[in-house]
């Protein structure tokens, strides 16, 4: 095997660099611009592949490259415009195609689209894209067990031949059942398992921001001299309210299959939003207004932040922002 190195970018996005290519895969975020600095200093050939057209596996902007790149597969579900076409390689499942760098296969996958297996001189590569054992914790044993089976019957298919790296889901909401598919496919097959799919599911990220929500009256002074230790001590408990409503929102979006994960983690933090809305108007020793544009806030940062928009890091820039706002006043009533 010869020398690689990969580069992780989003979710299943990587580049895996070879001695004579470079190669993407599902590319959906570049948050550092890695791509771009790789880019600048590598004259290699640049190919990119698609494995389906879900959103975050594929973003139509990787047409930005068509100057540097040498040629793009994607799976037919997927729409590209470019301006040569004769870079442009649609591929169904059983399709084989071959380049001057290496030959490429695209095999099949338990949810959209395909997978690829490429066999480069001195690698074989294999992206999973969608292709993994989805099992779910809150789902009956009839629908795990088709699961199961329509993930072997996709394993089947694929040759028993020695794999140098190989990119499979490890999706942390499948809880215990995140690592069954990428295991039993690495234990027979391949040198490097490298996971993808990483939707990090972590409550605590969200919902510990709330005893800091919590503190934040502690320290503003209010008109008259401050709210009196009932009061408080009700403020207290309604945010007490709205962090287990946080918690039951982190346990659901646990359970939600990855086909639907966009539209959940939308509805979900906005159901929050309109639950806690009735909490605060239940709430008389609270100011309403300040509150509501508080949870409306943090609401924003938490779904840009399961989408994956924004990294953990950035999440956590913008609540101290958002909390120092609020402590300073912004938001308050001034009846």
């Amino acid at each position: 095997m010869g020398t690689f190195k990969i580069t992780y970018l989003h979710h299943s996005g990587f580049i895996c660099e070879l001695e004579d290519c470079i190669l993407v895969f599902d590319y959906y975020m570049d948050p550092e611009g890695k791509l771009d600095d790789l880019c600048e200093v590598s004259s290699k050939p640049l190919y990119f592949f698609v494995s389906h057209f879900h959103a975050d596996h594929f973003n139509p902007e990787i047409n930005r490259f068509e100057s540097r790149a040498e040629g793009y597969f994607i799976h037919r579900d997927c729409t590209l415009t470019l301006r040569n076409h004769e870079m442009l390689h649609c591929m169904e499942v059983g399709d084989f195609m071959v380049t001057k760098y290496f030959r490429i296969k695209m095999f099949g996958s338990t949810d959209a689209g395909g997978s690829f297996l490429i066999n480069h001189p001195k690698a074989s590569v294999f992206h999973a894209g969608d292709l993994n054992w989805w099992h779910w914790a809150g789902e009956g044993d009839s629908d795990n067990l088709a699961a199961r089976d329509e993930y072997f019957k996709e394993l089947e298919r694929i040759p028993r031949v020695s794999m140098n790296i190989v990119f499979f889901p490890v999706d942390a909401r499948q809880a215990v059942a995140r690592e069954w598919s990428q295991s039993i496919f690495g234990e027979i097959r391949c040198e490097y398992s490298i996971g993808t799919n990483a939707c990090i599911w972590n409550p605590l990220v969200a919902v510990l921001r709330i005893p800091l929500a919590i503190s934040r009256y502690s320290l503003m002074d209010t008109e008259g001299g401050g709210r009196c230790l009932c009061g408080r001590s009700k403020m207290t408990y309604t945010w007490i309210y709205i962090m287990l409503l946080m918690f039951a929102g982190s346990f659901i979006l646990q359970m939600v299959p990855l086909l639907f994960y966009f539209e959940a983690v939308i509805a979900v933090n906005l159901l929050i939003l309109a639950a806690s809305w009735f909490i605060f108007r239940r709430d008389r020793f609270s100011d309403f207004r300040s509150n509501i544009l508080f949870m409306a806030g943090l609401t924003i940062i938490n779904i840009l932040t399961d989408l994956g928009i924004l990294t953990h890091s950035m999440s956590w820039v913008a609540f101290g922002t958002l909390l120092i706002w609020s402590m300073t006043g912004g938001g308050r009533s001034h009846s």
